[in-house]
């Protein structure tokens, strides 16, 4: 019988990996120098290719300001703050009037709308800065954890790796890895779960801007049932596992949709599933009632990675 292995984040910090987004904030603050937080909406300008065309320095002074101000500088959930992103506090303020004094609505719209486009095509390049900073990961700079290599059969057992990173292959020769949302040099999967962009917050200054605001809102959502299908075949081979283990993965909600997909096609009732013992009692125990709820009928159990 085999292990199930699911991996996040903590896994490639506890060996010791700037992985946190805000080493990802770290790094664009460093890489370009010239950014500096800016509320300012890039004009860009069209590419004949189509699309739009910035300078980085620009999208990059947008991204500090916009996301600094849902995450409060800290960038420590980044993903759920790109699903609540205030777009509308980037757009110019104050209307435009007709000949008899009167707000000109239709002019005030037609403004909005051509303000807010670039938003679109600016967050369309967010996965390009992200490819960026997973570059210059040093995967060999750590060290295997004994405990861990102990474990694990590098050949029979599998793992599903929430990291864009190569840790698992590179300290740990395993074979059946799924990167559920890609590794280098494929594309990279990020983003929020939110529900749709709640257009009755607009009040009448910012009508028009309406469709750039959904579909940036949307570009940014996780792909999670994209990402499902797409390694359809790595889930359908979890046929005789006897035991889950999770380490470091943080059970967001926007992810959980992979944890019942996993308990829908398997007997979960004859599987053990082990929290890592790094994580506290209250922890484990909250974890507990969110695997329950993803459908995990079996018992569970502690492990020691270090």
């Amino acid at each position: 019988m085999n292990k199930l292995f699911i991996i996040g984040n903590g896994f490639d910090l506890a060996h010791k990996l700037k992985t946190k987004y805000s080493d990802f904030r770290d790094y664009l603050v460093k890489a370009y120098p010239n950014a500096t937080p800016s509320s300012f909406i890039p004009e860009g300008s069209w590419s004949p290719r189509g699309g739009m065309y910035f300078e980085d320095d620009e999208v990059v002074s947008f991204y500090l300001d916009i996301i600094d101000s849902a995450e409060n500088g800290q960038w420590k959930d980044l993903e759920t703050a790109l699903g609540v992103l205030d777009y509308t506090s980037c757009l110019p303020s104050g209307e435009n009037y007709d000949e008899d004094g009167d707000p000109d609505y239709r002019r005030n719209a037609l403004c909005n709308e051509d303000n807010s486009e670039p938003l679109y095509y600016i967050f369309q390049k967010f996965p390009y800065f992200l490819k960026q900073w997973i570059q210059t990961i040093q995967v060999n700079t750590a060290k295997a954890q004994n405990k861990f290599k102990e474990l694990i059969s590098n050949k029979t057992d599998f793992f599903l790796t929430f990291n864009y990173t190569d840790t698992l292959e590179q300290l740990y020769m395993v074979e059946q890895v799924c990167h559920i949302h890609g590794t280098l040099p494929s594309e990279l999967i990020i983003g929020h779960g939110a529900d749709s962009f709640d257009f009755e917050e607009l009040n009448i200054e910012h009508y028009g801007a309406e469709s750039s605001i959904r579909e940036t809102h949307e570009i940014l959502r996780k792909q999670t049932n994209i990402a499902f299908d797409t390694n359809m075949s790595f889930f359908t081979s979890l046929k005789n596992i006897s035991s889950i283990y999770s380490y470091g993965f943080s059970f967001s909600d926007v992810d959980l949709i992979y944890l019942k997909k996993i308990c829908s096609l398997l007997p979960t009732e004859n599987i053990v599933w082990y929290l890592n013992c790094f994580d506290s009692f209250d922890e484990r125990e909250k974890l507990k009632t969110k695997i329950t709820k993803c459908g995990f009928k079996g018992k569970f159990g502690s492990f020691n990675s270090k």
